[in-house]
């Protein structure tokens, strides 16, 4: 978010820090000067074209220099940079924050992915976020790594949240040294503190999880994702076992990307992991949950909206938690995309089919690039996935059918129990 006002002392006294994110106010008069606001902190910037390339310096905090001196510092830099000097502010203030905000714009990361990093991040290293880079040790992030080998809340182990945490603070470590530079032309660091649990041999063995739900619990865990009164994430956790989709590909899925008449839905090549567009068709049962989900979503563009209706569903830690208590089924959303690959596999399907299916990349081999399959080829595969998981949920397609026509009639019949949120 951006404004445009002249920078002064009584602006700053009036700006509100966000809840989350960030705000940028440029002035007005002088350009490339301007303020970074953050939830704990506003910062004077300066931005120029420098190497044909857009450079960020911050020239220091508000409560640490005035407007009026951080706007001569400003004509100070704006004059190097007009001769195509690297900025050569004192950069050792950058913090990891700002580090971060600068990696996702830089690097064009997906927001999908871009929230799940500064959600990891808030998770693990939120106290590291507001301090300067150049103040991150090795002993910090040897200390931070153990503590954080915990068992997660979704079950996972904890060695891979805190090889995951540390990564990602190395990256944006190794991002600051090549964007960063002090008053004396050097990167703003000389070394990654990260790259020493490297050497030490510190991190974590991952042990890949392989956990599906068997068929044997398939009937108990449809029973209890059935009875969820809210039925947006009935439908999304049923949704994912019978596409395999990723969870932020089905919780980000659009009407528009819906086609009921053709069966089949469209993952954009932008919400893909891969960056691969992928077409699914969708099987007899789909087709009659997204009729019904489209009667209980019409003022939202989202197949499976928030409460709000306004954005998609993000979080439903709580609900899978209450199926795992009452189905006995230990599980995470990915272990439903896990389960439908290892149906299809059982299934007897080829391999390429069932790469297709899950929008994998083709294997090295030469011939796999020459095999182009298209969506009509996956629909009987894919209904054959979805009887098999029917057949053994005990799920009666006639009972979803029968809701939808009680719920099209536009009234609240008897037999049919209207559940909010939906």
């Amino acid at each position: 978010m951006s404004h445009t006002s002249r920078i002064t002392e009584s602006l700053i006294g009036d700006i509100r820090k966000p809840d989350r994110g960030q705000k940028f106010f440029r002035d007005s008069d002088l350009k490339g000067f301007g303020l970074r606001v953050t939830p704990r902190c506003i910062s004077y910037i300066v931005e120029c074209r420098v190497d044909g390339k857009t450079r960020r310096v911050t020239i220091g905090n508000h409560d640490d220099i005035s407007a009026q001196q951080a706007r001569k510092e400003a004509k100070r830099f704006l004059a190097e940079m007009a001769e195509n000097k690297h900025p050569t502010a004192e950069s050792n203030a950058i913090t990891l924050r700002e580090v971060a905000d600068d990696f996702f714009e830089v690097r064009k990361v997906k927001p999908n992915t871009a929230r799940s990093y500064r959600g990891l991040l808030q998770r693990c290293v939120s106290d590291w976020l507001d301090m300067p880079v150049t103040k991150i040790t090795y002993e910090m992030v040897q200390t931070r790594h153990k503590e954080l080998t915990k068992t997660t809340r979704q079950g996972t182990g904890g060695e891979y949240q805190a090889n995951s945490a540390i990564r990602l603070v190395g990256g944006l470590l190794n991002f600051a040294m090549d964007n960063y530079e002090t008053q004396a032309g050097l990167p703003i660091l000389l070394a990654n503190p990260v790259r020493k649990l490297t050497k030490n041999r510190g991190w974590h063995k991952e042990r890949r999880r392989r956990n599906v739900i068997q068929d044997c619990k398939l009937r108990s865990w449809y029973l209890a994702v059935k009875d969820l009164t809210k039925h947006r994430v009935r439908d999304f956790l049923l949704f994912i076992l019978l596409t395999g989709l990723r969870k932020n590909e089905a919780a980000t899925l659009q009407w528009k990307d819906v086609d009921l008449e053709d069966r089949s839905i469209l993952i954009r090549q932008e919400i893909a992991k891969n960056g691969e567009e992928h077409r699914l068709p969708l099987s007899e049962f789909l087709v009659v949950l997204l009729k019904q989900r489209k009667l209980h979503t019409l003022n939202s563009a989202y197949v499976f909206p928030g409460q709000s209706g306004q954005s998609h569903l993000i979080d439903c830690g709580d609900v899978v938690d209450r199926v795992i208590r009452e189905s006995g089924c230990d599980f995470v959303l990915h272990d439903l995309r896990r389960t439908f690959i290892s149906m299809a596999a059982r299934l007897g399907l080829p391999r390429n089919i069932v790469k297709k299916l899950v929008n994998h990349i083709a294997g090295l081999d030469a011939t796999d690039g020459y095999i182009v399959l298209q969506a009509d080829d996956l629909r009987e595969p894919m209904q054959r996935i979805t009887d098999r998981f029917l057949l053994l949920m005990g799920c009666d397609l006639s009972d979803w059918q029968e809701e939808k026509s009680c719920i099209s009639c536009a009234h609240i019949c008897p037999c049919v129990k209207i559940m909010e949120p939906h």
